[in-house]
């Protein structure tokens, strides 16, 4: 138990120390420790086992502090793999993530401070902040949409349900809403706290490579243009490689609009600043604008 306690006390290495002393702290600290726990254990699994059963232990308890942060250091020295590990709701104090393979690992509502990764979450193919600068938010090939807290680097959500690539992301102009494109044809739509899927827009007959929020604030009802019948606020464009643009209708998923101009795939979508104007660029090295 005291052993269990100086590893959550006590930080083993500096994940954001410079490499030099990075490298010493792993030679005279983290190795010693591994060969004392392949003594007392046996083998790399058992190691495993042991640490997982602590961690399960460690969930219970409220103290904060290094115990994954550590844990994760150990295993990443051994080359153990950290698919389907479950860190949710801890601390996950200086551990180095750089280039380990952290498919379907749980950091929901991790304090990840001085903690360090690289493309550590799969690759990132799209990437947003907020307009209140408080929170952004990572798309990637593994299919999933993951929300930070940009001050603390604590992870606020997982956005799971698309079946393919993470394309593009995009916040709602009051930050609580996010709305995405996959290579799954679909464009959905997110809660920017909860992670959970609020909407479905189908209709897109290929990968969707562009959404944008209209950036209006709430008016009333009008008609006409881009904003059809609906709350200006609510509205969506996406672009995809079935050479459209769709404008679609936040609180009923439907589309109100499909506009054709395009030759090739539609690359980007864009509002004027008063949600007038609708901008988009294409692979057929073209840019239209309009109402």
């Amino acid at each position: 138990t005291g052993e269990i306690n100086l590893f959550n006390t006590h930080a083993l290495i500096q994940a954001q120390a410079p490499e030099y002393i990075h490298n010493s702290q792993v030679f005279l600290i983290l190795q010693p420790l591994i060969e004392q726990l392949l003594f007392s254990c046996g083998t790399p699994e058992s190691i495993n086992d042991y640490l997982q059963e602590n961690l399960i232990n460690w969930k219970t308890q409220p103290t904060k502090g290094y115990f994954a942060g550590n844990m994760i250091n150990v295993l990443r020295q051994l080359k153990i793999d950290l698919t389907g590990y479950d860190f949710s709701d801890l601390t996950v104090w200086q551990a180095n993530l750089q280039g380990l393979n952290l498919h379907r690992v749980n950091f929901t509502n991790c304090d990840l401070s001085q903690s360090i990764f690289t493309e550590t979450l799969g690759n990132i193919l799209s990437a947003a902040f907020s307009s209140q600068g408080d929170k952004f938010a990572t798309g990637d090939n593994g299919n999933t949409i993951r929300i930070w807290d940009r001050h603390t680097g604590k992870l606020l959500a997982i956005c799971n349900g698309h079946d393919n690539w993470i394309r593009c992301i995009a916040f709602s102009p009051d930050g609580q809403t996010i709305v995405s494109g996959a290579g799954d044809f679909q464009v959905r739509l997110w809660d920017a706290n909860t992670g959970e899927c609020q909407q479905t827009f189908l209709g897109h007959q290929d990968e969707i490579y562009t959404v944008a929020f209209n950036p209006i604030p709430p008016t009333p009802r009008i008609s006409g243009g881009l904003r059809g019948d609906s709350l200006i606020k609510g509205i969506i464009a996406s672009g995809s490689g079935d050479k459209t643009i769709k404008i679609w209708d936040v609180a009923t998923g439907e589309c109100l609009h499909t506009l054709t101009g395009h030759k090739h795939w539609v690359r980007s979508v864009a509002f004027s600043p008063d949600g007038t104007l609708l901008a988009s660029g294409s692979g057929d090295r073209t840019i239209n604008y309009g109402t």
